[in-house]
């Protein structure tokens, strides 16, 4: 690390964390950097191992403190375009940076209306339409067990300025849950907040004493959308992971919400318990959607801030572009 010039040691531990790793990382982590710490006299070393050795109460403390420093800002959208009309009115241009809230949301709804294009992180994003479609890998040449399969993808670029590529580039594809309005609307009706799908929430988390990549590590839903304006129908249909299972951390979590008696019992067993965790995962599914149809007492107790720091992100996929744009123009 010393011939490398190494700034800081960065936990990352970004597993799923579905049957309690999380915390049994942290352990390892902290073990190896004491280790470290007595083999090398570095100072990023040194600096892990004494953040780490402050740090020392549970996952669990350090979750529900997380949770008391997320704010989350609910506007809904005809506020947020009055508001939006005469923040234009006043100022006469788009980019004027006004810090103070709520003029600083407007300032980033207008921005993020202006910018389609643009994910959460600033990369480009197009919208072209698939034309054609063949499985490679299939069937018998799946693996038993795998579930698998190949397929080439055409996608038409004509529709969106035919961006450049070349082969061996990349693509990112952003999924989306499969659930529709109404189901959204029902499990938005069970949290303690009073919101819409067409509502927007404004995230930030005054944590100061968890870094960046702590955050990622903790929270990584939270950490996606933190200081970021978001539409709540995009947070729920793209952003989070609402058809994945509950993770044996999340339950942990949210049995602090749940009322005394057999559901705090056995949210509480299935985040200590893997056999039981499996075993409830297959007879009930435990996915978030449900999680109110499955832990009635939840119902109205879980905040927009509780799902945030409990929840997974949808993953962004990347796949590998096998085309040349001599030979395929107009498509990928």
């Amino acid at each position: 690390m010393a011939s490398i010039r190494a700034i800081e040691v960065v936990p990352r531990g970004e597993c799923d964390a579905v049957k309690g790793e999380l915390q049994e990382f942290h352990q390892f982590l902290r073990s190896l950097a004491q280790h470290m710490a007595d083999q090398y006299n570095h100072e990023s070393v040194m600096e892990l191992n004494e953040r780490l050795k402050a740090n020392v109460n549970s996952d669990q403390c350090n979750r529900v403190d997380l949770v008391h420093s997320v704010k989350v800002e609910v506007l809904t959208k005809n506020e947020l375009i009055q508001a939006a009309g005469k923040w234009v009115v006043m100022h006469g241009r788009i980019g004027v940076d006004i810090p103070s809230s709520p003029t600083s949301l407007i300032s980033k709804y207008i921005e993020k209306s202006l910018n389609h294009n643009v994910d959460m992180e600033g990369r480009g994003v197009f919208t072209g339409s698939i034309v054609d479609k063949v499985n490679v890998i299939e069937g018998e040449d799946v693996p038993i067990g795998k579930g698998r399969k190949t397929s080439l993808v055409k996608i038409d670029l004509e529709s969106c300025g035919t961006p450049q590529y070349e082969p061996g580039d990349h693509i990112r594809v952003y999924p989306r849950n499969n659930i529709s309005g109404e189901r959204l609307n029902r499990f938005l009706k069970h949290l303690s907040e009073e919101v819409n799908l067409e509502d927007w929430i404004y995230v930030t988390c005054d944590d100061s004493e968890m870094s960046s990549s702590s955050l990622k590590t903790y929270a990584p839903l939270l950490a996606k959308i933190n200081g970021s304006l978001v539409c709540v129908k995009d947070l729920f249909d793209k952003d989070a992971a609402l058809t994945a299972a509950l993770s044996m951390d999340a339950c942990l979590g949210l049995s602090l919400y749940a009322a005394a008696g057999s559901e705090k019992e056995l949210l509480t067993m299935l985040g200590r318990n893997e056999e039981e965790y499996e075993g409830a995962k297959q007879a009930w599914g435990l996915r978030w959607i449900d999680v109110f149809e499955i832990f009635p007492s939840l119902s109205r107790q879980l905040s927009i801030g509780v799902l945030l720091c409990n929840m997974k992100p949808n993953h962004i996929r990347s796949y590998s572009i096998a085309s040349c744009m001599v030979s395929f123009r107009g498509s990928l």
